[in-house]
């Protein structure tokens, strides 16, 4: 992987697409949580026919429990 955290070209697509999540890890301004869903479901090599309503399903449970936190942190002020 180059220094700037740009991908170098070459490898298998595995291999490619794996460097590509990890750059993506790797920055801090990446949502893991949603980067998880969105390499389990959809950015994946075979995608599963309902990959974007698997993702979406996953999505929703994310904000739900986000939504939670927030209405619990703001209770306790």
């Amino acid at each position: 992987m180059a220094e700037s955290g740009a991908v170098e070209p070459g490898g298998s697509s595995e291999e490619i697409l794996a460097n590509i999540i990890e750059s993506l890890r790797q920055n801090e301004a990446t949502d893991i949580s949603l980067l998880e869903i969105i390499s389990k479901h959809i950015v994946t090599l075979s995608p599963a026919e309902d990959a974007i309503d698997a993702a979406v399903k996953d999505i929703e449970t994310v904000a739900n429990q986000r939504g939670e936190q927030v209405d619990q942190t703001i209770r306790h002020d």
